[in-house]
């Protein structure tokens, strides 16, 4: 085949280095910064209902307007091409075939999906901290804001179409398929093709191919990307747990009706694994809000890329760096690491220190008109190595990665939600499908399967009071409890809880197990909750004797709730228990706030750790010797509660908030600007006390 260019100039081509369904692409024989993208024959020439052949006159049309009319690249006097443009069309004959442009290096650039991810980072790069998200979320609104000044609209924003290098720099490929206005010809060229996860309310349902996108629908999806990069790859309408009646929705329809936790919906909340929207700051969070909920009804109110560049830009200049890991960068609004607290929660870092990654340099001041695509100094793209916990217990290891596409449909389809592929305490699967109509029995601590059942290839057959499967591994009965003790064993094992004993703790699943297997062996938790399905694995079952331990993290609704072990897929134990609405009987009520004030003092000695004080019924304001515990260390002061009010005084860090301005949560508290607080009383447990405060507006012990 003979390929000349536009200038006449011929065209070698070398070793294909990719195919798709559109379009092959190939090396260019002396010239080795560029590639040939040649369209297959079948998209080169049309063939009409009556036979007859025709070239594809209006893509060789759009072509030409695009070679013609290329957009700045905001990298290009750096050496970097984040524009990805048709350089000059390829003909053979009269034909236009294909086009030449930029060769782009995959051995340091990979897609977008798999950074934002944290398992999926691991897999290429072990030192890709916050703030390289947060440059690479700078860096793509950098390039779609070059893209729309030259009157350009991307159309298919998804996270496939955009690579990033390990210096946070990224690429915007398959630029062909954008929509093309030509000036000359004044019409259109359309972009043809969108993924629905990425595709604004107004567009969902209809014919990308007979509608005139603008930049208005692009900004919807570059909203949808800059979310995911700084928010673990949550999804802010596929990732969430559906509280609606019935089934949930598809993905078109949670984003046509606007549900979506991040948008005031009251039909979805955010899926327990979820990174805290707080994580981001106020002026990011107003961003967010007006794009999936303001833009919902008014595309114009979606913010547009120069509005993301000043916010991220502005955020990256007051990022602070965690005392325990220079890995943990993150928003300076925020009192304490996140990074840290979710380690501790889903048992495993989202950004680990590795001996051999490169020591992250602090952010510089960039100013708002400077260029955007300043690089960060390289991270090695490499396997992750694997990070072993030791304990006693079996330690859960994610046996999948990340899904790298989510799809949500209706009904079973929805139970592919992605979460946090996390190992320890993590759920790598979040189903928001209702479960169906179930009759549990009355609850008790642990139950098996019945006696007498048939058993089938891989399920468990009844040995006493555990379960073995067909593959030999020996379950016994699981046992819930609020957590596990120093040595490992459940705390307060029950069957039945107070919605109270969850605050400040976690509902922990713990079996002990035989496993004589030599071959690769899974377990997998799976919760039935509130009517939704949690899953939580699968993860790996070492051989031997040991221990499954596994907490959920969200909050446990009142009601009647099951959930089971499966090893190795088979169903091998399951424990059915029910959360009361209880009141601990040493609650002081609302209405006995409105008595005369008297504070009653506890003196920090007088009470041993165990002990409870006591307080009268009639008591309206409360105060506590207490420690304000600081990152390193504390500050001792006075802890007052009120009816209506907490204050903190005689500390170097006192503070006043009234209790409808305070969040509480496992945690402590947060107020309005969204600092974090945390209490220590001796002979209490403060996280109760605070949380029953703000939850009922009562006082306890």
């Amino acid at each position: 085949m003979n390929y000349i260019d536009q200038s006449g100039q011929p065209i070698g081509l070398g070793a294909r280095l990719g195919s798709g369904g559109e379009a092959d692409v190939f090396a260019v024989n002396g010239q080795p910064d560029v590639v040939a993208k040649i369209y297959k024959a079948d998209k080169i020439v049309k063939t009409s209902a009556q036979g007859d052949r025709t070239r594809n006159d209006e893509r060789t049309a759009k072509l030409r307007a695009m070679v013609a009319n290329p957009p700045a690249d905001p990298t290009a006097a750096s050496g970097h091409v984040s524009i990805c443009w048709p350089q000059s069309m390829i003909f053979e004959g009269p034909s236009c075939v294909g086009f030449l442009m930029h060769l782009v290096d995959f051995k340091t650039a990979v897609p977008l999906l798999r950074l934002y991810n944290p398992l999926d980072r691991q897999q290429v790069t072990t030192s890709f901290t916050w703030q390289y998200l947060l440059r690479t979320a700078v860096n793509i609104a950098s390039a779609v804001d070059s893209i729309h000044s030259h009157g350009y609209v991307i159309g298919d924003v998804n996270e496939s179409n955009i690579l990033a290098t390990n210096q946070a720099l990224v690429t915007l490929v398959d630029c062909d398929s954008m929509q093309v206005y030509d000036p000359i010809a004044k019409r259109h060229y359309r972009c043809p093709v969108g993924k629905a996860e990425f595709t604004p309310p107004e567009l969902q349902g209809l014919n990308f191919g007979t509608v005139d996108r603008t930049t208005e629908h692009d900004n919807f999806g570059l909203g949808i990307l800059i979310f995911m990069l700084l928010m673990e790859g949550i999804h802010p309408f596929v990732n969430g747990v559906w509280t609606g009646d019935g089934d949930p929705p598809s993905i078109e329809d949670r984003i046509r009706l606007g549900y979506s936790p991040y948008a005031g919906s009251l039909q979805m909340k955010p899926m327990p694994a979820a990174p805290p929207f707080s994580i981001l700051p106020i002026e990011a969070r107003l961003l967010i809000e007006r794009c999936f909920k303001d833009g919902h009804t008014d595309p114009s109110a979606r913010p547009k890329p120069g509005e993301w560049l000043s916010c991220l830009r502005t955020m990256e200049t007051s990022l602070r760096t965690c005392d325990q890991s220079r890995f943990h960068v993150y928003s300076a609004h925020l009192t304490s690491c996140p990074w840290c607290e979710r380690t501790q929660l889903l048992g495993r870092d989202p950004f680990p220190a590795v001996a051999a990654a490169v020591p992250v340099p602090k952010p510089a001041v960039v100013p708002v008109n400077n260029a955007p695509q300043a690089p960060l100094r390289a991270t090695a793209f490499q396997s992750a190595p694997s990070v072993k916990l030791s304990s006693n217990l079996a330690t859960p290891v994610p046996k999948a990665s990340y899904p790298k596409k989510m799809a949500v449909g209706m009904g079973a389809a929805v139970a592919g939600l992605a979460a946090l592929a996390f190992g320890w305490h993590s759920f790598n699967a979040i189903s928001s499908v209702k479960d169906p109509v179930e009759t549990l029995q009355p609850a008790t601590a642990m139950t098996t399967q019945p006696e007498g059942s048939k058993t089938k290839s891989g399920a468990p057959t009844r040995v006493g009071d555990s379960t073995t499967t067909a593959s030999g591994i020996r379950i016994e009965p699981i046992v819930l409890a609020r957590g596990v003790d120093a040595n490992r064993n459940p705390v307060s094992p029950a069957s039945t809880f107070s919605e109270w004993d969850f605050l400040g703790h976690r509902l922990t699943v713990y079996a002990r197990y035989q496993n004589p297997v030599k071959r690769p062996s899974t377990f997998l938790v799976r919760w039935h909750i509130g009517g939704q399905t949690v899953n939580a694995g699968p993860y790996d079952l070492p051989q031997g004797s040991d221990a499954i331990t596994l907490d959920y993290p969200g909050k446990i609704s009142v009601g009647q709730h099951s959930v089971e072990i499966l090893a190795n897929g088979a169903p091998a134990q399951r424990a059915s228990f029910v959360v009361t609405a209880e009141v601990p009987t040493n609650t002081v009520a609302p209405q006995n706030m409105a008595s005369a004030p008297e504070t009653i003092t506890t003196p920090l000695a007088a009470a041993a750790p165990s002990s409870v004080p006591a307080i009268p019924a009639n008591v309206a304001t409360h105060s506590y010797p207490a420690k304000h515990k600081h990152k390193v260390g504390g500050c001792s002061g006075t802890l007052t509660l009120t009816a209506d009010s907490i204050s903190f005084s005689g500390g170097e860090h006192a503070f006043t908030s009234a209790r409808n301005d305070v969040t509480a949560d496992h945690d402590g508290i947060a107020d309005r600007a969204d600092k974090k607080w945390r209490f220590a009383i001796q002979g209490m447990d403060v996280t109760r006390l605070i949380f029953l405060w703000k939850e009922r507006g009562a006082v306890t012990y």
